[in-house]
């Protein structure tokens, strides 16, 4: 349910290499979901050249609404029913910081970072009336690198969530 996520493991594997985290030689382990040797590299300040003016490109791993609506476990990870209560999504991916804004349907909602790995958003219940397929993207202010667009623009890769019928 997470687009792109072979360029998210990318990004992460040169962030990691970057940053003396294992380079080209990084555990798949640890550049899926941040565990091993990874993990503390991530949890670590930005480095120098990264603040104002060079903010780091966000990226999407995994949701989690956090609930069970359905009897698949699996199923209910993607899958929430119309009308349902207010939700907190849980996402985990990296370059998450303060500035890290979650938008549900090109809607900005309340965004709590938890670490620069792991973030919750509150998705209201007014906007899970509808059954649909709804994008679910991170907004990081401002370019990766003013002085070089193609290292991304801020936006993450998309998930998505899925309101079923009731």
């Amino acid at each position: 349910m997470v687009d792109d996520i072979g360029w998210a493991v990318n990004l992460k594997r040169q962030a990691l290499a970057g940053r003396g985290g294992g380079g080209g030689g990084v555990p798949d382990a640890a550049a899926a979901g941040g565990r091993a040797g990874g993990a503390p590299a991530l949890a670590a300040p930005l480095p120098a050249g990264f603040g104002a003016n060079r903010q780091p490109q966000p990226t999407i791993e995994t949701i989690d609404p956090g609930r069970q609506d359905y009897a698949d476990p699996d199923y209910s990870k993607a899958v929430v029913k119309e009308g349902g209560p207010t939700l907190t999504l849980k996402l985990t991916g990296f370059n998450y910081f303060q500035r890290s804004l979650v938008y549900f349907n090109n809607i900005p909602v309340p965004t709590k970072v938890i670490s620069r790995i792991a973030l919750e958003a509150t998705i209201d219940e007014s906007l899970l009336r509808t059954p649909g397929r709804y994008t679910v993207v991170v907004k990081n202010l401002g370019l990766a690198d003013p002085a070089n667009p193609a290292l991304g623009n801020g936006t993450s890769n998309k998930a998505w969530l899925i309101v079923g019928y009731r």
